[in-house]
């Protein structure tokens, strides 16, 4: 993390493109390891690396979309609700952990910048980004609906299921990715943009078709659990009006 954050400070101590990519590569790893207080660390650094304004640093990023994003999603699901499930995360967690205001503080500083990372893809990438997330919305969705059925696990009062959790965390990723995404469409139709108007407004046109699309796929969809089709509903509402807050007037 010391090396990324230097990098993007002075991307000029990465000589070659070569070396860009093993250093993000071994970033990477780091990341994805199921300690979060190993991965913090790194994707602190991320938040940096993808604001740098570095051809080199921003096409090795830009490979790594896909994991960054699909990470960054998985990880805002609510571990304080999970405190006692088998999980590698959770296990870390416990291990890390022994005062639950320390951890609240840090799980809360991690979902912040993993919503900074994801903010930043899509007003960097916003094609790829607001793709990506609305597949793997889709994809959750289905598996959600096909899997989640009754009769449902006694959960007790104060116990969340699961897949209303992992819902309710795709529900800020999709917040997240829709406020990169506006933020981008303003900047980049403003009159003194240096950004294509013609390119812009194609890229534009055709996310705001994938929108819309998504949103009426979901309408689609018959949830057993009354919870996850109220944050189906959610989902969909949230994503128009979205949409509608950043058209042009």
């Amino acid at each position: 993390s010391i090396l990324g954050d230097a990098a993007a400070s002075n991307p000029e101590i990465l000589a070659t493109p070569e070396t860009c990519t093993a250093l993000i590569d071994v970033m990477m790893l780091a990341f994805q390891h199921d300690s979060l207080l190993v991965s913090i660390p790194v994707l602190h650094s991320f938040t940096k690396l993808l604001v740098a304004k570095n051809p080199t640093i921003s096409s090795a990023m830009g490979q790594r979309v896909a994991v960054l994003l699909g990470t960054c999603s998985q990880r805002l699901i609510k571990y304080e609700s999970l405190s006692h499930e088998e999980l590698p995360v959770i296990l870390y967690l416990n291990e890390d952990f022994e005062n639950p205001p320390e951890l609240h503080s840090f799980l809360g500083n991690y979902r912040r910048y993993c919503i900074a990372v994801i903010e930043s893809i899509a007003f960097y990438m916003p094609q790829e980004a607001v793709g990506h997330i609305l597949d793997q919305t889709v994809q959750m969705i289905d598996t959600i609906c096909q899997e989640f059925r009754p009769p449902f696990p006694s959960t007790g009062p104060a116990k969340t299921p699961i897949p209303v959790l992992q819902l309710e965390s795709q529900a800020s990723v999709l917040r997240s990715t829709m406020n990169g995404f506006i933020q981008w469409y303003g900047k980049a139709s403003r009159p003194d943009s240096k950004s294509d108007q013609h390119t812009t407004n194609n890229v534009y046109g055709v996310t705001l078709t994938s929108l819309r699309d998504f949103c009426y796929k979901l309408m689609t969809m018959r949830p057993q659990h009354p919870e996850i089709a109220r944050l189906i509903t959610h989902i969909a509402v949230n994503v128009l009006v979205k949409t509608l807050q950043g058209q042009p007037e």
